[in-house]
């Protein structure tokens, strides 16, 4: 009887272990190709990421500029400040404003008129 046991024992063993000693003895395989590994300095990483870089420039740069002319143009801060040049008045809007202000009389006012519309 021990000895219909143990047969059964072996073989039981040899079914069990045989899978493994089939793993065993196969040939390693190589490890397949794979990308290289990017590491790149900073808080991104990866290439993916490369186009916020010149896109954060280009943002910033329309802004200096948007701020530049609120600022300048529009406050005036500068020389093209709205109403800082106006167009210069015509003659007759002089002469009436001198006229108005009484640097001249009635008499230098009319003979003056003249001579501008008579030009």
């Amino acid at each position: 009887m021990w000895q219909k046991i143990s047969t059964v024992l072996i073989l039981v063993a040899v079914q069990v272990i045989e899978p493994f000693m089939a793993m065993a003895q196969q040939a390693p395989q190589t490890p397949s190709p794979q990308a290289p590994h990017w590491h790149w300095p900073g808080h991104w990483h990866g290439p993916q990421l490369w186009w916020i870089c010149p896109l954060m420039m280009i943002v910033f740069f329309v802004l200096f500029i948007a701020a530049m002319r609120y600022f300048r143009f529009d406050r005036g801060w500068g020389p093209m400040h709205r109403g800082h040049y106006r167009p210069s008045s015509t003659a007759i809007e002089v002469l009436d404003e001198r006229f108005a202000r009484g640097e001249i009389d009635e008499d230098e006012y009319k003979a003056k008129k003249a001579a501008i519309l008579s030009a």
